[in-house]
């Protein structure tokens, strides 16, 4: 019986969303983003520093203003999000411009749900769909406030829901 229980002891302590990565590197306004945590679903592509789970998600909106928001969230944190102009994420490269564009970047730093946010006005991002995980990368500038590139592979979130 010992043994039984030692053979399922690794699963008692799996993580509730699964592995992935992501590298960023990079600067908005003298932010990054480390220790980060990635999540797809709907459509959108989310890094943020916090340690947050996919319930945790419930401040990602489509727009943001272009000064400050107040967020569905008393967590702290920088995020990179993109948001596409279709419902969900789509597989393949993506323009990101100013206006009109298939995809928009935000960087948001939240203070508590207090949020300063930027808009991205040109880059690109590559995506791969694989099941339920999502790998590929990024570069996105927010003009003068500075820009972002990277490399990733993450979970889909189901808390991120599709566009109606």
């Amino acid at each position: 019986m010992r043994q039984l229980f030692i053979s399922f002891l690794p699963l008692i302590f799996l993580p509730a969303c699964g592995g992935g990565f992501a590298d960023i590197t990079g600067s908005v306004a003298g932010e990054k983003i480390s220790e980060t945590v990635g999540f797809w679903g709907g459509p959108y592509v989310v890094f943020t520093s916090a340690d947050v789970g996919c319930d945790d998600l419930s401040w990602v909106n489509d727009k943001y203003s272009l000064d400050t928001d107040e967020l569905s969230t008393q967590k702290s944190f920088n995020a990179l999000q993109f948001t596409y102009a279709s419902s969900e994420v789509q597989d393949g490269k993506l323009t990101i411009a100013a206006n009109n564009s298939p995809a928009t970047g935000w960087f948001v730093m939240s203070d508590r749900g207090q949020a300063n946010t930027y808009r991205s006005v040109t880059g690109n991002i590559d995506t791969t769909m694989d099941g339920d995980w999502l790998s590929g990368t990024f570069d996105v500038s927010f003009g003068e406030d500075g820009s972002m590139d990277g490399e990733f592979e993450i979970e889909k979130c189901i808390n991120l829901k599709p566009r109606r």
